[in-house]
């Protein structure tokens, strides 16, 4: 598809090159638009609500009319389902099956515990329409908690086809997102592009997939991290049964974004997760889990104050307390604004000294035993490759600060002398020493503060993660960084823009634009060289975990660039800018994104 569009980079202040290291200009009083960040809502659901609303309405009531043509039966291991011969927009078939149940609802007594796998049904299973997504950290609040339910997308359904498996974890910061997003998940078009049987799944989310209580424990089988053990479940099923839909369960692929990503690295150091998928894709996701069982249960403490159960003394008539609260007494009683702040409303901004979130998953004795960054403390393991990826201006779909207009250099200098002053009073004077290269003086003001935050809270520390794979003998580790950005700004949050490589950009092009398409945003030329580089990419490390035809060595860091290409790096993506960030000395490495 061609268009008219010419790229031109857009991370670039062409009226200034002057930056923030050289003079800065003299301005009366400097202006900066105040800019309220949306507190609970996935980095991806905040991008895609209108578009859930607008396309995903639509296309749901798609799924069963009586155009429709049914496949075949195919058997379960619970029993036989059928699903909806379609046709991709490329002609090509694809069999897609929604909805089918992989564990009990985990309502009632089963609120709160392990997830137990689906009863089997008798008769075969019409597997046609999305089920409902999981309860919602919204307003007003959405979603049910019967949502244990997974969909697959296959162009095959022979026992012999042995396609690769790639399994898609939606992101959300733990807190909102489902599985069946449009232009957010896969779909025809994809998985005939990637030659893939693709699966996607609804978890538990918010309190009631990460909730750590000492009265909701269950001694030797769960103590929190509910969501984590949805999807290992998923895994397990997937194992089970998707040689029958035309995929191979010796190569499965486990891909998410966000807290998708956040996700992956705690299956990565999960026990129970080990054999069930053979390469890991995790995008801007989060290394940092920074509490474990026994803390997270006192944090959360604050979580029952909030409710009718907070006079309850006995932990079984507490527990009973808790289970009998409705999803919206359970949602409304999250700590959004105070520790362990689950709002995490900081995290689109640089780091504030002294303030802290505290991570919804959480080290314990049986789920996640080991904190990522220890993850050759795990000693049985099957041999796992990673592609660890993150975007270079993360931050730039909702900046907390805005640095526009004539004095844009003068209020970010006066930004960044103040917030690092509070860490040390020699700190500026090094911050403008590391970001004095030719390549961050031809960035504007804000492009510049969204990189900045972005090394900080995502870049260095997915370095170090990254490392720390490749030094253990079970993973090939590789590492990319997106730096190709739309050639126009896209709105996708109202009153702001997103112009530089933001959260979210890789997944976009991977599933084809489709989320920003009701944007107005239509890609250009470079842009689809961008989404067939990506998907290239994706392509070749689903296959085979490596990249021979990229002349890509383990360790060393693929870049994409303005023109939408991919060029293979030695060394590290910002190495000198990161061994300041990633010093535990200078005192920012607990800042890293969490959730």
């Amino acid at each position: 598809m061609s268009t008219k569009h010419a790229y031109k980079p857009i991370c670039q202040d062409d009226n200034d090159n002057d930056n923030f290291d050289l003079k800065e200009k003299a301005v009366n009083k400097p202006s900066r638009r105040k800019y309220y960040v949306i507190i609970i809502g996935t980095v991806v659901v905040i991008l895609a609500v209108v578009i859930f609303l607008i396309v995903f309405s639509k296309r749901s009531t798609k799924d069963a009319t009586k155009d429709n043509i049914y496949s075949l039966p195919v058997s379960t291991n619970c029993g036989p389902v059928i699903g909806i011969k379609v046709k991709a927009s490329n002609n090509k078939e694809v069999y897609t099956f929604k909805g089918i149940p992989y564990a009990e609802p985990p309502i009632g007594s089963l609120r709160w515990k392990a997830p137990k796998p689906s009863s089997c049904w008798n008769d075969t299973l019409k597997a046609t329409k999305f089920k409902s997504q999981c309860v919602q950290s919204m307003e007003p609040i959405q979603g049910l908690e019967d949502c244990l339910y997974l969909n697959i997308w296959t162009p095959s359904l022979s026992n012999t086809s042995n396609l690769p498996v790639f399994v898609w974890i939606h992101g959300g910061y733990l807190m909102t997102g489902n599985g069946n997003m449009p232009g957010y998940a896969p779909d025809a078009e994809f998985i005939t592009s990637m030659n893939v049987v693709a699966v996607s799944m609804n978890y538990r989310l918010n309190a009631f997939g990460f909730l750590t209580l000492k009265e909701l424990w269950e001694e030797g089988e769960s103590y929190g991290n509910y969501g984590i053990m949805d999807q290992i479940l998923v895994l397990k099923w997937i194992k089970n049964n998707i040689r029958n839909f035309g995929g191979n369960p010796n190569s499965v692929t486990v891909a998410g974004q966000s807290s998708g990503g956040t996700s992956i690295f705690g299956l990565l150091a999960s026990p129970p997760a080990v054999g069930l998928f053979h390469k890991a894709i995790p995008m801007s996701g989060s290394p940092t889990f920074n509490r474990n069982y026994i803390k997270a249960s006192e944090d959360n403490k604050v979580f029952v104050k909030k409710t009718k159960c907070q006079n309850i003394l006995t932990s079984e008539n507490l527990k009973t307390c808790l289970l009998n609260l409705t999803k919206e007494e359970v949602t409304n009683a999250i700590p959004l604004d105070e520790y362990p702040f689950w709002g995490m409303d900081d995290l689109l901004d640089f780091p504030q000294k002294g303030r802290l979130d505290g991570s919804l998953i959480v080290t314990d004795p049986i789920i996640i035993t080991v904190s990522p960054h220890n993850i050759s403390a795990i000693k049985v393991v099957t041999n796992v490759s990673v592609l660890t990826g993150n975007t270079a201006q993360e931050v730039g779909f909702g900046s907390s600060q805005q640095f526009n207009g004539d004095n844009s250099w003068h209020s970010f200098n006066q930004y960044f002398n103040k917030t690092l002053a509070k860490f040390s009073p020699d700190f500026y004077k090094t911050f403008k020493n590391l970001y004095n290269q030719s390549v961050f003086k031809n960035m504007d003001a804000q492009c510049l503060y969204e990189t900045v935050t972005t090394d900080v809270r995502v870049t260095c520390p997915l370095n170090q993660l990254s490392k720390e794979f490749s030094q253990t003998p079970n993973h090939l580790s590789y590492r990319y960084i997106i730096q190709n950005k739309p050639y126009k700004s896209i709105v996708l949050i109202p009153n702001t823009s997103s112009h530089n490589a933001f959260h979210a950009w890789d997944s976009i092009a991977l599933f084809g634009f489709k989320m920003v398409e009701p944007s107005g945003y239509k890609p250009s030329k470079t842009d689809y060289v961008y989404m067939e580089t990506i998907q290239s990419v994706f392509k070749e490390f689903i296959v085979s975990g490596k990249f021979d035809k990229f002349q890509w060595k383990p360790g060393a860091t693929g870049v994409f660039v303005d023109d939408g290409t991919l060029k293979v790096w030695t060394g590290d993506y910002h190495n000198k800018q990161c061994l300041f960030w990633n010093d535990p000395n200078n005192g920012f490495t607990a800042y890293a994104w969490i959730n």
